[in-house]
């Protein structure tokens, strides 16, 4: 099991008095799924997700990693997973303008002690895997959104994370790049990675194998 959230809850505190967001949230994800969570705008899909990805905490309950209790891990050690444990795909492709398509893969595995000819190994292998070897040299403005969202995708390939976090990851895109980019997903998670999607689309959430709803602070099986 790479996930397990018992009784998870969180809440944005206003003057006037919190706003619930998560309610004792169940969710458990094995080693190689493919879960979609779907739910209308300002129902937790990213907080959850920013959750998993251990860029928030929970206010209460238990979110355990790879059997680490979250919780417990001070800012050095939850750096490390964010690092080398999980890889963000955000619907803003965030790639740096200035430099290209290999420079902005590579971006992340500088900051780890990893062997330049291993950066380059891995550089090529994933953006062979998203089909873009032609465009190594381009810079983002030279790509077109879909294309955008692929370097970002092999972004997250090259650093070989154990579980992938997609937020909206097709909400920028024309229909027949987004259908491209979720066949690419529905790809990777063939090949062994573990994948949560949170889109608002079921028609996103049919490329998943499970499809779950966030509402009202509540998650369950579509």
């Amino acid at each position: 099991m790479i996930v397990e959230v018992q009784n998870l809850c969180y809440h944005y505190k206003r003057s006037s008095g919190n706003i619930e967001v998560l309610d004792n949230v169940d969710f458990t994800l094995e080693q190689g799924e493919f879960v979609a969570i779907m739910g209308p705008s300002g129902s937790g899909k990213s907080t959850f997700l920013h959750i998993l990805g251990c860029l928030l905490k929970p206010v209460s309950g238990s979110y355990r990693l790879n059997n680490e209790e979250i919780a417990d891990l001070d800012e050095k050690r939850l750096a490390e997973i964010r690092s080398c444990q999980i890889g963000h795909v955000f619907q803003m492709f965030y790639l740096l303008p200035g430099v290209d398509v290999s420079s902005n893969v590579s971006l992340p595995l500088m900051y780890g002690n990893i062997h330049k000819k291993e950066v380059q190994r891995r550089v090529q292998r994933a953006v062979q895997q998203v089909g873009l070897v032609d465009r190594l040299s381009h810079n983002p403005a030279e790509l077109s959104g879909g294309e955008m969202q692929r370097v970002a995708i092999a972004r997250v390939l090259a650093q070989n994370p154990e579980l992938i976090l997609a937020d909206e990851p097709t909400g920028n895109l024309d229909r027949k790049n987004s259908n491209e980019v979720l066949r690419l997903f529905r790809r990777m998670n063939q090949q062994g990675h573990t994948i949560i999607l949170v889109t608002h689309d079921p028609e996103v959430a049919g490329y998943a194998k499970k499809q779950m709803i966030l509402d009202n602070g509540s998650l369950r099986r579509a």
